[in-house]
């Protein structure tokens, strides 16, 4: 018997769910989705996620997606952003960070220091980290870093929720 259903991913403050939102999240409510998770992938969406939790009762994480972190990284009040996000109660979780050696918009030294930042701030708030991880097809070296990253961080409360490598 099921008792709770979470959705752990679900980015509400898109522009695809821009007029019916609300109407989405009601669906999925009646439907007997217990929680809701709206994770931010960058500062706009991380505030809107915040909002959303605040409006419609749904919990929030505030974060910088890999495919962003070069951007965040040149944008030194990113970080201070996501760093004041994290800490409200809304916000139950951080990220969505990870690696993304697939689609590669941000180099993987990028990556790797956003993803550090994220891991670091999840065992101080003790909140779990939302990851993200794509290797190329065939590959395994975002999960292998992945994997090392999250040892050398003293494997913080981490949900995985993509992941291209073997089990």
């Amino acid at each position: 018997m099921i008792e709770a259903v979470i959705d752990s991913h679900a980015h509400l403050q898109a522009t695809a769910f821009e007029s019916d939102a609300k109407q989405v999240l009601f669906a999925a409510r009646q439907a007997g989705m217990a929680r809701v998770l709206v994770p931010g992938w960058d500062v706009a969406s991380s505030h809107s996620a915040v909002a959303l939790a605040r409006q419609l009762g749904v919990d929030a994480s505030a974060g910088i997606h890999p495919h962003v972190a070069a951007e965040a990284e040149a944008d030194a009040s990113a970080w201070k952003t996501v760093l004041e996000l994290a800490t409200l109660p809304e916000v139950v979780a951080v990220g969505e960070t990870g690696l993304d050696y697939d689609r590669g918009f941000s180099p993987r030294e990028s990556q790797l220091v956003n993803l550090r930042r994220h891991l670091h701030l999840a065992r101080e708030l003790i909140k779990p980290a939302i990851l993200h991880c794509r290797s190329k097809p065939g590959q395994r070296d975002a999960q292998d870093d992945l994997l090392s990253e999250l040892e050398e961080a003293g494997r913080p409360p981490a949900l995985l929720h993509s992941f291209s490598g073997p089990v």
